[in-house]
């Protein structure tokens, strides 16, 4: 047998107030979302993006400004609030975290970043760093000393770049270059030389 239940107004009272509650509840997360909307905004707009460059993350530093943000094309650092650096993918070659700071390595050395909270930046800068990375070779040219020789490619367009390491010839490095592009069934192109550590 059902019985009739009757709601009186203790029970409209508590209705009331649960529906107050959750439309403060959502009016706050709402204010969280525009926020971030405008911050994000504003640091596409700092950052100067290509067109088509699409933002992915962001990290905080300590002061609670952005000062590494990742995008398909490149990871961008800002030192100090000073400018933003873009870094290509193809230069860069990991992020790491390290207890409260980011570590950029690149085929220019080391960078420490600073940061507030770890966010998905390391794990989207490895997928980034291994679409860019399409080989890594250490050779030993006739007569030389062991050289590493690396082959990216630039997001976008697909351009295939060649890094050759220090104390090799232009011409050495040419010939390393076709001979491995050829195993490798890469386009030749001229090498670019970079002060490796």
């Amino acid at each position: 047998m059902t019985l009739p239940v009757r709601i009186g107004r203790a029970g409209q009272a508590a209705r009331g107030t649960k529906t107050r509650s959750a439309y403060a509840l959502f009016e706050w997360l709402a204010q969280g979302w525009r926020h971030a909307a405008v911050r994000r905004a504003r640091l596409r707009a700092g950052l100067g993006l290509a067109r088509r460059e699409r933002l992915l993350d962001a990290a905080p530093g300590p002061d609670g400004g952005y000062i590494l943000a990742a995008t398909d094309r490149a990871l961008y650092h800002r030192a100090h609030g000073g400018a933003w650096t873009r870094l290509g993918w193809e230069i860069v070659t990991a992020v790491t975290w390290a207890s409260e700071h980011a570590s950029v390595t690149g085929l220019w050395g080391d960078a420490a970043v600073p940061l507030r909270d770890r966010g998905g930046l390391p794990e989207i800068a490895a997928e980034r760093i291994s679409h860019a990375r399409l080989g890594s070779w250490r050779v030993t040219p006739p007569g030389g000393r062991p050289v590493r020789v690396e082959a990216r490619r630039r997001p976008v367009t697909g351009e295939v770049l060649w890094f050759v390491g220090p104390g090799t010839s232009r011409a050495e490095a040419e010939r390393v270059i076709a001979r491995l592009s050829d195993q490798a069934g890469l386009p030749p192109r001229p090498p670019v030389t970079l002060p490796w550590r």
